[in-house]
């Protein structure tokens, strides 16, 4: 089990709260026993504890946000197996050819990958986005929309490019999730330390790198061109001016990495709902109780009225 917020649950102690209320004023009557036991009080009273207690585990549950991961049987499919690592720099954000009536070329980028992935909806796919250090939007989804809510949360402008250690980022995450090859898309202008070191990296993984150069404002350091050439067999170059070569070169990459793979889809059960119906339906319970109780001492209240 996940939890999206997991610091709610430091809020669970709580539920020792009901639990350890004293117990309701009770009269005290001489040995004779005038009055006889009132079992049904007692255990109405322990039940109103338990739903008090149910009450704040819903909450809890509700603010933490628990989500149940699981993976059905495992199922051979065609696909794409690619880590994406998408520039997220000041000129990514400039607008297409400089031109203020054009998109900004992050906008045409993630058209670009929404593309990818009706031409190529399965397989499974990663998410870098980096400036002066890279995030992992996600190490892994084969759900297609999934991805493209991801796509939305690379609105930030990032500031400089560094991009070997975004490159060496998906690199492990490659490794790790058995993804094919790393797709950067970027205008090559950023800091590319060692880039010898790091495509050795590449190729003793047996990762492929493929580079969508962006037209940008800037030519690509000297370093990216190094990186690319050392990379051999192993690196690929495609320099795009337009938004529909964008859109091409990606085509292409998904032409040539789709393979036969195993995909064990998961999925995942959201908790945070059960966790609000557990706190109404105790909520519920705690208000019939007490109407229960009310209408039972009334219905006391009237039977002694009636005996005097």
């Amino acid at each position: 089990m996940e939890f999206a917020r997991p610091y709610w649950l430091g809020l669970l102690p709580l539920i020792l709260v009901p639990l350890a209320l004293p117990r309701r004023a009770a009269f005290r009557f001489p040995t004779l026993r005038v009055v006889p036991g009132d079992p049904a009080s007692r255990v109405l009273e322990w039940v109103e504890r338990g739903l008090g207690a149910v009450f704040i585990v819903g909450i809890v549950l509700g603010l933490s946000e628990p989500r149940l991961v699981f993976r059905p049987r495992l199922r051979w499919i065609h696909g794409v197996q690619v880590v994406f690592v998408v520039d997220q720099s000041a000129s990514m954000f400039a607008p297409w050819h400089g031109r203020w009536t054009n998109p900004p070329k992050i906008d045409v980028a993630h058209r670009a990958l929404a593309e990818f992935l009706d031409a190529f909806p399965t397989g499974q796919w990663a998410l870098v986005g980096f400036g002066r250090a890279p995030v992992v939007y996600t190490a892994g989804t084969s759900d297609p929309h999934h991805f493209r809510q991801v796509l939305r949360f690379q609105r930030a402008d990032f500031g400089d490019t560094v991009i070997d250690t975004a490159l060496q980022r998906a690199l492990a995450l490659a490794v790790a999730g058995d993804f094919s090859a790393v797709v950067l898309l970027s205008d090559g202008a950023g800091r590319v330390q060692a880039p010898d070191v790091l495509a050795r990296a590449f190729q003793e993984a047996h990762r492929r790198l493929y580079w969508i150069a962006v037209q940008g404002p800037e030519e690509p350091v000297p370093e990216m061109f190094r990186l690319m050439t050392e990379l051999g067999p192993w690196g690929t170059t495609v320099r795009v001016s337009t938004g529909g070569a964008l859109g091409s070169a990606l085509q292409s990459v998904g032409s040539r990495e789709r393979r036969l793979m195993a995909l064990a889809p998961s999925q995942s059960l959201n908790g945070r709902r059960l966790g609000w119906a557990l706190a109404g339906v105790a909520l519920l319970g705690l208000g019939g109780l007490g109407f229960s109780r009310r209408s039972l001492c009334d219905s006391r209240g009237s039977d002694s009225d009636e005996s005097s």
